[in-house]
């Protein structure tokens, strides 16, 4: 017996990409190929409550439309909307950090996986590239996004209190309070300063200026 309750009737896929501007209409390519090409969408430009873009804003909506979509051709509407790109934006530099620590650590020891190492430097490369030309994150807009907020701590936070660490030295700090921090009273200038003492001793006395 075949269980019908819970089915849904699938949506039609999208117009196929590339999507593109042409005087106030989102336009694709014609897939039925009966006309060079198919409206999608109106720039809408009056309203009769006055809710509106303002016109100076109408081209760039437009431009960042048609971006956005085929920017996205490949992933589904579905994978879309779970975050998927916000997902990936976060991960990159992630990414990006730990081949390259994979990279050095390579090389520093053996010579055995050469083709592999240059395959990895140019994955990195464009990789960084991506990061270099507007791919970088911002966080507090990442996390608006998901309804959530938090306070940003960095190892120079972390120095104000330890001048004497390293940056090496204050990221473990910094690492540590995240992982063991008492969630009811959360960081401050005091946990991280505790944390520095625990790791790396109290810090070293200065002379007074007299």
């Amino acid at each position: 017996m075949t269980d019908t309750k819970h089915k849904t009737t699938p949506t039609a896929p999208h117009t196929p990409e590339p999507w593109d501007y042409d005087t106030g209409f989102i336009v694709a390519p014609d897939p039925a190929g009966e006309h060079p090409d198919i409206y999608i969408a109106e720039i809408a430009h009056s309203d009769d409550e006055g809710r509106i873009a303002p016109y100076k804003q109408h081209e760039a909506n437009a431009r960042r439309i048609c971006a956005a979509v085929n920017a996205c051709l490949g992933i589904t509407t579905e994978a879309l909307e779970r975050g998927v790109v916000a997902d990936l934006r976060h991960i990159l530099p992630e990414l990006v950090s730990a081949a390259g620590d994979l990279d050095a650590a390579i090389d520093g020891v053996t010579d055995q996986f050469h083709s592999e190492q240059n395959r990895l430097k140019a994955i990195l490369r464009a990789s960084q590239t991506a990061l270099d030309s507007g791919m970088e994150i911002d966080v507090h807009q990442l996390l608006a996004s998901r309804k959530q907020v938090a306070a940003i701590w960095s190892i120079e936070d972390v120095q104000q209190v330890r001048p004497d660490l390293t940056d090496e030295q204050a990221w473990e700090v910094l690492y540590q309070v995240g992982r063991k921090h008492d969630a009811e009273y959360g960081i401050s200038w005091t946990t991280l300063e505790c944390m520095a003492d625990l790791l790396f001793g109290t810090a070293p006395k200065t002379d007074s200026p007299e």
